[in-house]
């Protein structure tokens, strides 16, 4: 410890009283040089930064600081003769708003280098041997040796070499821009280099539908980090000029999902003879096994005319044999059936590799949520019985996953304009894919949520699977225009949901639509006739599942 004295350097004492009154309004020059221990009680509440500031208020005006008993009144003592000691490290700062300001003023800093520079970008060479490019730098070649060894790259190797790749290719323009084409060219060279990574991954053009008359936006890693990261960043600082544009109104068209192609569809039966058995159909409903050939014998028929120009609803009600909660559906696996024969076991039969392979993805994850390790702490303890609940148990905490390692759609605009737009969060997202209740009340309020947050932003309510129990499950359903079909089991239940989209002629429910269409491009391997280009998202997690150890 030790008392404080120090000369009087004329500028100092000005610098710190105009810094101090800036902090604190009213203080004035006059003000300032008369201040007591009591005001500055006042000025600043606690007792360290009191200490500091008196400290260095005497120092700066090339005051001796006396021993003095600190207990004292400032009544009873001058200011002008108080001791004060303090440790021989006093760069701790007096306060955090007076110290950032009297740092900055107190310093003559140099400028003139940053502010002479030339800020022009030196300008690199375009990437045309990308293992070469790689090996320059530490990043680049641990993606190169991960590689060698795995025949993969995980999520933040893919990230680091768009990173890398964009860090070199935007200094090859003097205005800082890489085209649409360079980056599809980039693509390519990733895919040349890796050859299990997907192009689309990276990145995908512009591009005009002219099936659905809509747009397709660029989307990909390049896309995103290009746009989102350098550019921003780059326009941000002032570094480029935004250049105008007109604005573009964000694509919302989503197509449904259809059964088969149309060829597939044609029946043998007259017009006369599908009359009389749909009307047969219409009427009965106690001969069920008379009821399932009927139902079999009409189903191109009708389906195709659902697809024409038969709303649900109507459909529904015009056959009340689809609102048996049991045999309902049957029927709905006998229109599966009709178009995909070789299809309807899909599920049964790919499952456990699948299963394995999501929770191996899951397991290897760099960063997990905490949703996503619970469910894999929760599989591995329900790994250790082999009773039928707890299996069922296992199967659906699988399944839960899903959702959760996959994008989340969206935004959805509200039909009145009055609300935010809607992005499902990774919650609404999973139980827009099976909804795991703990009992029928807990189910009940969940879907009369989901119905009413749907509606304010004009979405329908598509099939969805729910399962009721959460450490001893109780029913698995499915949910369909206000039908809920009973299953024997969550496999069932999801196989029955799948089929439902199809016979139905349903769009998948948009919160969910990704999770639902891994299951059809992974597990039932179906290309429907308006079905537009696999998502890359969805085709990159699936290249990655199939390159998971199991």
């Amino acid at each position: 410890m030790q008392s404080i004295s120090c000369a009087l350097d004329p500028a100092r004492p000005l610098l710190f009283m105009t810094t101090v009154i800036t902090s604190y309004e009213e203080v004035d020059e006059i003000a300032f040089k008369n201040l007591n221990e009591e005001i500055i009680q006042k000025l600043i509440k606690k007792t360290g930064p009191q200490i500091k500031f008196l400290t260095r208020w005497k120092r700066e005006f090339g005051v001796v600081v006396e021993n003095v008993d600190r207990r004292q009144s400032t009544s009873e003592v001058d200011i002008a003769n108080f001791d004060l000691t303090v440790d021989d490290d006093s760069s701790f700062p007096l306060s955090l708003e007076i110290e950032k300001s009297f740092a900055i003023e107190s310093q003559n800093f140099d400028f003139s280098k940053i502010d002479n520079a030339d800020l022009s970008v030196d300008l690199r060479n375009p990437i045309t041997d990308l293992v070469s490019v790689l090996r320059t730098s530490a990043t680049g070649l641990s993606i190169l040796s991960h590689y060698k060894s795995h025949r993969n790259l995980p999520e933040d190797f893919r990230n680091d070499l768009v990173d890398f790749i964009i860090s070199i290719e935007i200094c090859t323009s003097p205005e800082l821009v890489i085209s649409p084409a360079r980056f599809v060219e980039l693509s390519q060279l990733i895919v040349d280099l890796f050859p299990t990574e997907v192009k689309e991954t990276y990145y995908i053009p512009y591009s005009y539908d002219k099936a659905t008359k809509s747009k397709i936006l660029p989307k990909g890693k390049f896309h995103s980090k290009y746009n989102n990261g350098y550019r921003a960043n780059l326009l941000a600082s002032g570094a480029i000029v935004k250049k105008t544009a007109t604005k573009r109104k964000r694509n919302e068209i989503s197509g449904s999902v259809h059964l088969g192609f149309t060829s597939d569809l044609k029946s043998e039966l007259t017009d006369e003879e599908y009359a009389e058995k749909v009307k047969w159909l219409k009427e009965n409903i106690d001969s069920w096994a008379e009821v399932k050939k009927l139902w079999a014998d009409t189903s191109k028929k009708r389906i195709s005319h659902l697809l024409a120009d038969t709303s649900m609803n109507h459909y529904i009600e015009s056959f009340t044999v689809l609102k048996h909660v049991t045999n309902g559906p049957q029927l709905i696996d006998i229109d599966f059936l009709t178009i995909h024969p070789k299809k309807t076991l899909n599920l049964s039969l790919n499952f456990d590799l699948f299963a394995k392979q999501l929770v191996s993805y899951s397991s290897n994850k760099k960063r997990k949520s905490e949703v996503i390790q619970l469910l894999l702490k929760k599989i591995s303890s329900l790994s250790q019985s082999e009773d039928l609940n707890s299996t069922e148990l296992k199967k659906v905490s699988i399944l839960k996953l899903l959702p959760l390692l996959l994008p989340a759609p969206g935004p959805f605009q509200s039909i009145t304009g009055t609300l935010s737009p809607w992005r499902p969060s990774k919650d609404e997202v999973q139980k827009g894919f099976i909804l795991h209740v703990k009992d029928e009340l807990d189910l009940r309020a969940e879907l009369k949520n989901r119905r009413d947050n749907l509606k304010n932003y004009g979405l329908t309510e598509q099939p969805i699977v729910s399962v009721v129990g959460m450490s001893k499950i109780e029913s698995y359903n499915v949910h369909v225009n206000n039908i809920t079909y009973q299953l024997a089991s969550v496999l069932e239940a999801v196989d029955i949901a799948f089929k439902s989209f199809y016979a139905f002629q349903l769009s998948y429910p948009k919160e969910s639509e990704y999770s639902w269409m891994v299951l059809q491009q992974k597990i039932y391997g179906i290309k429907g006739e308006k079905d537009g280009p696999v998502l890359p998202c969805i085709r990159t997690f699936i290249t990655d599942l199939n390159n998971c150890k199991v």
